[in-house]
Protein backbone atom coordinates (compact mmCIF):
# COMPACT_ATOMS: atom_id res chain seq x y z
CA UNK A 1 0.00 0.00 0.00
CA UNK A 2 1.36 3.42 -0.91
CA UNK A 3 1.36 6.33 1.49
CA UNK A 4 0.83 6.47 5.20
CA UNK A 5 -1.03 3.72 6.96
CA UNK A 6 -4.60 4.69 7.81
CA UNK A 7 -5.33 5.88 11.31
CA UNK A 8 -7.43 3.06 12.79
CA UNK A 9 -9.16 5.31 15.30
CA UNK A 10 -10.52 7.48 12.48
CA UNK A 11 -11.68 4.43 10.53
CA UNK A 12 -13.36 3.14 13.67
CA UNK A 13 -15.17 6.46 14.14
CA UNK A 14 -16.45 6.37 10.57
CA UNK A 15 -17.40 2.70 10.29
CA UNK A 16 -18.31 1.92 13.88
CA UNK A 17 -17.16 -1.17 15.77
CA UNK A 18 -17.42 -3.97 13.21
CA UNK A 19 -15.70 -6.56 15.41
CA UNK A 20 -16.05 -7.73 18.98
CA UNK A 21 -12.84 -6.28 20.33
CA UNK A 22 -12.95 -3.14 22.35
CA UNK A 23 -11.39 -0.29 20.52
CA UNK A 24 -9.05 1.99 22.40
CA UNK A 25 -9.98 5.61 22.44
CA UNK A 26 -8.14 7.81 19.99
CA UNK A 27 -5.34 9.92 21.35
CA UNK A 28 -6.48 13.13 22.98
CA UNK A 29 -6.67 15.92 20.47
CA UNK A 30 -4.15 18.67 20.86
CA UNK A 31 -5.61 21.82 22.37
CA UNK A 32 -6.66 24.41 19.85
CA UNK A 33 -4.45 27.43 19.40
CA UNK A 34 -5.39 30.94 20.46
CA UNK A 35 -7.08 32.91 17.69
CA UNK A 36 -6.08 36.38 18.88
CA UNK A 37 -4.41 38.28 16.03
CA UNK A 38 -0.71 39.12 16.39
CA UNK A 39 0.11 42.69 17.38
CA UNK A 40 1.99 43.20 14.11
CA UNK A 41 -1.22 43.07 12.06
CA UNK A 42 -3.01 46.34 11.45
CA UNK A 43 -6.11 47.45 9.55
CA UNK A 44 -7.50 45.11 6.90
CA UNK A 45 -4.96 42.37 7.68
CA UNK A 46 -6.13 42.32 11.30
CA UNK A 47 -9.80 42.26 10.24
CA UNK A 48 -9.05 39.34 7.92
CA UNK A 49 -7.40 37.44 10.76
CA UNK A 50 -10.39 38.03 13.03
CA UNK A 51 -12.82 37.00 10.29
CA UNK A 52 -11.15 33.71 9.33
CA UNK A 53 -8.91 32.46 12.15
CA UNK A 54 -11.57 30.97 14.43
CA UNK A 55 -13.08 28.83 11.66
CA UNK A 56 -9.66 27.70 10.39
CA UNK A 57 -8.63 26.66 13.90
CA UNK A 58 -11.83 24.64 14.26
CA UNK A 59 -11.13 23.01 10.89
CA UNK A 60 -7.58 22.32 12.12
CA UNK A 61 -6.08 23.95 9.04
CA UNK A 62 -4.59 26.80 11.07
CA UNK A 63 -2.06 25.46 13.56
CA UNK A 64 0.97 26.83 15.36
CA UNK A 65 3.10 25.65 12.43
CA UNK A 66 1.06 27.41 9.76
CA UNK A 67 0.68 30.80 11.45
CA UNK A 68 3.38 32.34 9.23
CA UNK A 69 1.55 31.32 6.08
CA UNK A 70 -1.72 32.68 7.42
CA UNK A 71 0.00 35.97 8.30
CA UNK A 72 1.17 36.16 4.69
CA UNK A 73 -2.41 35.53 3.51
CA UNK A 74 -3.77 38.33 5.73
CA UNK A 75 -1.10 40.75 4.54
CA UNK A 76 -1.70 39.82 0.89
CA UNK A 77 -5.42 40.50 1.30
CA UNK A 78 -4.63 43.86 2.88
CA UNK A 79 -2.24 44.74 0.03
CA UNK A 80 -4.84 43.73 -2.56
CA UNK A 81 -7.49 45.90 -0.90
CA UNK A 82 -5.10 48.86 -0.64
CA UNK A 83 -4.07 48.62 -4.29
CA UNK A 84 -7.72 48.32 -5.32
CA UNK A 85 -8.45 51.61 -3.53
CA UNK A 86 -5.43 53.30 -5.15
CA UNK A 87 -6.44 52.09 -8.63
CA UNK A 88 -10.07 53.12 -8.09
CA UNK A 89 -8.85 56.60 -7.11
CA UNK A 90 -6.74 56.83 -10.23
CA UNK A 91 -9.65 55.76 -12.44
CA UNK A 92 -11.91 58.32 -10.73
CA UNK A 93 -9.38 61.05 -11.53
CA UNK A 94 -9.21 59.89 -15.15
CA UNK A 95 -5.58 58.80 -14.98
CA UNK A 96 -4.58 56.06 -17.45
CA UNK A 97 -3.73 52.56 -16.20
CA UNK A 98 -1.20 52.12 -19.01
CA UNK A 99 1.89 54.32 -19.29
CA UNK A 100 3.73 55.14 -22.46
CA UNK A 101 7.49 54.68 -22.08
CA UNK A 102 10.07 56.96 -23.79
CA UNK A 103 10.76 54.14 -26.24
CA UNK A 104 7.12 54.21 -27.34
CA UNK A 105 6.17 50.92 -25.70
CA UNK A 106 3.15 50.74 -23.41
CA UNK A 107 3.40 49.40 -19.88
CA UNK A 108 0.80 48.93 -17.15
CA UNK A 109 1.20 51.01 -14.03
CA UNK A 110 3.10 49.36 -11.14
CA UNK A 111 0.01 49.37 -8.93
CA UNK A 112 -1.69 46.84 -11.22
CA UNK A 113 1.30 44.50 -10.98
CA UNK A 114 1.35 44.77 -7.19
CA UNK A 115 -2.39 44.07 -7.05
CA UNK A 116 -2.02 41.03 -9.33
CA UNK A 117 0.83 39.59 -7.26
CA UNK A 118 -1.20 40.06 -4.07
CA UNK A 119 -4.14 38.26 -5.70
CA UNK A 120 -1.90 35.37 -6.77
CA UNK A 121 -0.55 35.05 -3.23
CA UNK A 122 -4.09 35.12 -1.81
CA UNK A 123 -5.21 32.36 -4.17
CA UNK A 124 -2.24 30.10 -3.42
CA UNK A 125 -2.40 30.58 0.33
CA UNK A 126 -6.20 30.43 0.33
CA UNK A 127 -6.01 26.99 -1.26
CA UNK A 128 -3.55 25.90 1.43
CA UNK A 129 -6.02 26.87 4.15
CA UNK A 130 -9.10 25.63 2.25
CA UNK A 131 -10.71 29.06 2.32
CA UNK A 132 -12.63 28.75 -0.95
CA UNK A 133 -15.42 26.13 -1.34
CA UNK A 134 -13.57 24.07 -3.97
CA UNK A 135 -10.51 23.65 -1.72
CA UNK A 136 -12.74 22.79 1.24
CA UNK A 137 -14.34 19.94 -0.73
CA UNK A 138 -10.96 18.64 -1.91
CA UNK A 139 -9.57 18.62 1.63
CA UNK A 140 -12.69 17.00 3.05
CA UNK A 141 -13.53 19.98 5.24
CA UNK A 142 -17.23 20.69 5.52
CA UNK A 143 -18.78 24.07 4.88
CA UNK A 144 -17.97 26.70 7.49
CA UNK A 145 -20.46 27.10 10.28
CA UNK A 146 -22.68 30.10 9.56
CA UNK A 147 -22.79 33.02 11.92
CA UNK A 148 -25.92 33.32 14.07
CA UNK A 149 -27.53 35.98 11.88
CA UNK A 150 -26.82 33.92 8.75
CA UNK A 151 -28.33 30.84 10.37
CA UNK A 152 -31.46 32.82 11.24
CA UNK A 153 -31.78 34.10 7.68
CA UNK A 154 -31.26 30.60 6.28
CA UNK A 155 -33.88 29.07 8.58
CA UNK A 156 -36.36 31.83 7.65
CA UNK A 157 -35.73 31.29 3.95
CA UNK A 158 -36.25 27.52 4.16
CA UNK A 159 -39.20 27.79 6.54
CA UNK A 160 -37.62 25.63 9.27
Amino acid sequence: MRGDKPDRSKIHQLAGNTGRRRHRESAAAAPLMDTAPPKTLKGIARATWKRLAAQLVLDRTLTELSVGHFLAYCQAEAMYAHMSEVIAGMVAKGEPLVEKLPSGARQQIPELGIQNRALEAMLKLGEMFAIDPYSRVRRGVGPPEPADDEADLLSQATGE
